[in-house]
């Protein structure tokens, strides 16, 4: 079983605008998300057989969606799993109707979706004990083109997102 989600992959160049924003505005950050490893969650399906993955992938591959264009100018805080993020100023219809989809395309592999309210952020930072003190917010616009579905593999150095599959956005 590989433990999947599916997520709007960050490109490179944003990836490194978040780090260097993060690195500038928060330096005292003891687990920060490896640069590498940032997206914006879309559906999360844990624990997947591989039987599941495949029907999911032949579901995604008549996947439509319009490209989604956010700016992230706020910060959020998750206090349960000790979570920072970085949130967008507004969640377009066009984030919602992709999340529908994909959890409609999902729940029809009999996968037990997590109920919680959709929230889109991208995590920048685990571990935190208490939302901290932050002088400069970001700034950032991403224009996200890429559904990815993601392999999260426990590794010694830490959690990596391998890329198994991706579908563009029109």
């Amino acid at each position: 079983m590989k433990r999947l989600f599916l997520a709007l992959e960050v490109p490179d160049f944003e990836k490194c605008a978040i780090t260097l924003w993060r690195e500038q505005a928060l330096p005292e950050l003891s687990a920060p998300v490896i640069t590498d490893n940032l997206h914006l969650t879309l559906c999360f399906l844990g624990n997947t057989e591989l039987e599941i993955e495949q029907e999911l992938i032949a579901k995604l591959n008549h996947l439509k969606g319009r490209k989604i264009h956010l700016s992230f100018t706020e910060i959020g805080y998750f206090k349960k799993p000790k979570v920072l993020y970085l949130k967008p100023e507004k969640t377009p219809h066009t984030l919602l109707n992709l999340v529908q989809n994909l959890n409609e395309m999902v729940s029809c592999t009999e996968t037990d979706l997590n109920q919680l309210e959709y929230t889109p952020h991208i995590t920048v930072a685990r571990k935190i004990s208490e939302y901290p003190n932050i002088v400069d917010s970001p700034s950032i616009r991403i224009q996200f083109t890429d559904v990815v579905l993601y392999h999260s593999q426990s590794t010694n150095n830490g959690v990596r997102y391998k890329k198994l599959r991706g579908w563009s956005l029109n």
